[in-house]
Order: C-alpha cells, then structure tokens, then sequence
C-alpha cells in the first residue's frame, strides 16, 4: 500500500492510498475550507471550542488508524505529516507507535543455521 501526497497547497495537505483520504489543514485556513466562519459556533456548526477538539480529535484518530497499519508506507507518511507540522510534539509520538508497529508487522526471527 502506498500512501501518496495527492495535494499541498496554502496550508492544506491531502494524502491517499487504497479507498481512504486524510487531510491536514490550517486553522486559519478553515473558513475557505468550508466556507464559513469556523467561530460562529452554535448547533451544527463547527465552530467554538467543542467544534474545535471534535476536529482536533477526528484528526488524530485518522493519523493513529494511519499509524496503526504497520506498513513501511504508513511510517513513510507519518514522517512526512509530522514534518510538515513540527510544531505539533505530539506528532512525534504517533510517529514512534507507527514505527514500532511496522516493526511487529515485519520482523522475522531468524531460523537456526542448519548443519
């Protein structure tokens, strides 16, 4: 599986692999993005702070399933999300858990010699 950058553009990442996307975005750049104001808040909208810590948390539940899959390309992707926002530490973490998954995922203990 292969994760590939399908999109960058004026603080928006978009990234795609087999039948999923996973976007990145600018706070700043979230009233183009859905054409409103994201501070309005109120019912249905996605503004105010609980509108805030749903995306925050939608997010990193995206980039944790990304994580999760254990593949050389999930990793390769991590490592480009978190460099892409490095002032995000917690990126940081999502990376080591994608990194220690592909290892689980890839290991192969070795046989013993044969004689």
């Amino acid at each position: 599986m292969l994760l590939q950058l399908k999109v960058q553009d004026h603080g928006y990442a978009e990234f795609v692999t087999e039948g999923t996307k996973f976007g990145l975005f600018e706070r700043a750049k979230l009233p183009e993005l859905i054409g409103r104001d994201a501070r309005a808040g109120g019912p249905g909208q996605c503004g105010g702070p609980a509108g805030h810590w749903a995306r925050h948390r939608h997010a990193l539940q995206q980039l944790t399933a990304l994580a999760q899959l254990g593949t050389p390309a999930a990793v390769a992707a991590v490592e480009r999300i978190a460099a892409h926002f490095p002032e995000r530490p917690g990126l940081r973490q999502v990376l080591l858990d994608a990194e220690e998954r592909m290892r689980q995922n890839t290991w192969i203990p070795l046989q013993p010699a044969s004689r």
